[in-house]
């Protein structure tokens, strides 16, 4: 592969996780209405815990495909790394970038399951969000 094979696969797979982003933002909204609901109606036990099991799910979800990002863009570098090491003259703004990364040929991919910080805020703001909505006093209803 030439760089710009490798920079066009990068950029494809960034737009696939982003619409699974998309999913990720939908899942969390139906968590949000889902204990509403529960709060709402002052569910059963089973329906408070389907409840919070979804919440888990997709707050999970969330930091799988922040790791998935993190991932893509570990083989991205290395890539590129491989193909300078190859003797291929790279464009100067991939030189700059392989330089600031440091990722050289011989690195592997390394799985990071909390790597991006708003990643992991977002999943803990939603599972408490969710928890308490659920479990917590009932809300009022005007």
């Amino acid at each position: 592969m030439d760089e710009y094979q490798i920079l066009s696969l990068a950029a494809e797979r960034w737009q696939i996780t982003m619409i699974v982003q998309v999913a990720v933002g939908i899942g969390v909204m139906i968590s949000f209405f889902l204990a509403f609901i529960c709060n709402y109606l002052n569910g059963g036990l089973i329906l408070k815990v389907l409840t919070t099991i979804f919440g888990f799910i997709f707050s999970f979800y969330n930091l799988f495909i922040s790791m998935i990002q993190d991932r893509i863009e570990q083989t991205h570098y290395i890539s590129l790394a491989h193909l300078k090491n190859s003797g291929i003259v790279l464009s100067p703004t991939t030189e700059s970038e392989l330089a600031e990364i440091g990722l050289l040929h011989t690195d592997l991919v390394t799985p990071n399951f909390l790597s991006s910080v708003p990643s992991i805020a977002l999943s803990i703001t939603t599972l408490l969000i969710v928890i308490f909505i659920t479990w917590g006093p009932k809300l009022k209803n005007n």
